[in-house]
């Protein structure tokens, strides 16, 4: 379960910086826009993992208002996991 509703929430982390404004979002702010889709599922998962499971540690964050609603619906849902 715990891998499986990660691997939902990457993707949808991942999807919002594809259908928001290109410019302002997080694959843009870190400069991971022309690396491999493996590599952005990687940030995705590891993004997804850190905000679910633990404080989350910053290091990939969101940078719109669209991403900051989903973080902490993220956020919500990971406290009312456990």
């Amino acid at each position: 379960k715990t891998i499986l509703l990660s691997h939902i929430f990457a993707c949808i982390w991942y999807i919002i910086s594809q259908i928001h404004d290109d410019r302002n979002n997080w694959l843009v702010y870190f400069e991971l826009q022309d690396e491999s889709v493996l590599r952005k599922y990687l940030f995705s998962m590891y993004y997804s993992f850190s905000t679910l499971f633990t404080v989350g540690f910053g290091d990939i964050h969101s940078v719109n208002d669209l991403e900051r609603i989903i973080t902490i619906l993220l956020m919500l849902f990971g406290v009312f996991f456990y």
